[in-house]
């Protein structure tokens, strides 16, 4: 709908104080960056203790694997999408 200067003016200030059809509400999160840094340092530190012997055996592996995976795989994945919900991609 065009709106010309030489028309109606009450034309021009009712649209001028119509409300917008559209609502956008945005929900606060924290930055999500957190999270995905303590994934990926709880991983680090789990592995690297691993290999320093600060502790396990040659079995290890197969009991520290499932934590790894969840705190360096998990926890990122889960930050990556709350980043991509916070607007926080790029």
């Amino acid at each position: 709908m065009a709106l010309h200067a030489a028309s109606s003016p009450q034309k021009v200030d009712q649209t001028l104080q119509q409300t917008p059809g559209i609502q956008i509400f945005l929900q606060p999160i924290a930055p999500p960056a957190a999270l995905g840094l303590a994934g990926f340092a709880g991983s680090t530190w789990i592995t690297s203790s691993y290999i320093a012997n600060w502790w396990g055996n040659s079995e290890s592996p197969t009991i520290f694997f499932p934590f790894v995976g969840l705190f360096g795989g998990l926890a990122q994945f889960i930050a990556g999408l709350y980043g991509f919900k916070a607007r926080d991609t790029g």
